[in-house]
């Protein structure tokens, strides 16, 4: 995936978004899934990404809906980032 290679240097929360909502609709995974393949494939270590302020408020939510639609998270629980 060249996409997130090309678009590493510039990377800021909404470019991290739409790599992550294209890996979630291509591939047919989480959006929990495709950050940590984001990670997996850029270097960043996914304790950075907070401290890189690349997780938007939108993204939070939806990482947060699939906890809750995993079981793993309950609605009224927040995310600790």
């Amino acid at each position: 995936m060249t996409q997130i290679e090309d678009n590493l240097p510039f990377i800021n929360s909404e470019k991290f978004h739409k790599l992550v909502d294209d890996l979630v609709w291509e591939d047919d995974i989480t959006y929990l899934e495709a950050v940590m393949i984001i990670c997996d494939r850029t270097g960043i270590a996914p304790e950075d990404l907070m401290r890189r302020r690349l997780i938007s408020p939108n993204l939070k939510e939806k990482l947060h809906q699939d906890g809750v639609d995993s079981g793993v998270l309950k609605e009224e629980s927040r995310l600790p980032i």
